[in-house]
């Protein structure tokens, strides 16, 4: 939330490439970007993350974080912060994929 006593809202994606090898998972890859919220809409941006994924790739994880900021971040934030709109796109040799491969 954004008030006299915030700081604003840090919103970020990040993708997350999983190998799984001898029944752990390992990541072998990590991209992740970041956006400052405030409360006019007008001024809203796109978070927008994109990354080759290593050939022996098994799963990908797509994770949407928020972190409210200021001396009020542990109080609910009830401005009706959110993100929305997720997108998720793949292209395997330049030819968009979607499901099972």
């Amino acid at each position: 939330g954004v008030g006299i006593a915030d700081a604003g809202t840090e919103f970020a994606i990040s993708l997350h490439a999983i190998v799984r090898d001898g029944g752990v998972n390992v990541a072998v890859g990590r991209e992740e970007k970041r956006v400052m919220s405030d409360g006019n809409p007008s001024t809203w941006e796109k978070v927008e993350s994109e990354m080759e994924l290593p050939e022996r790739t098994d799963f990908v994880v797509v994770a949407l974080s928020a972190r409210k900021q200021g001396s009020q971040a542990l109080l609910p934030d009830l401005s009706g912060h959110y993100a929305d709109d997720l997108k998720i796109a793949m292209a395997v040799d330049g030819r968009s994929v979607y499901g099972r491969m």
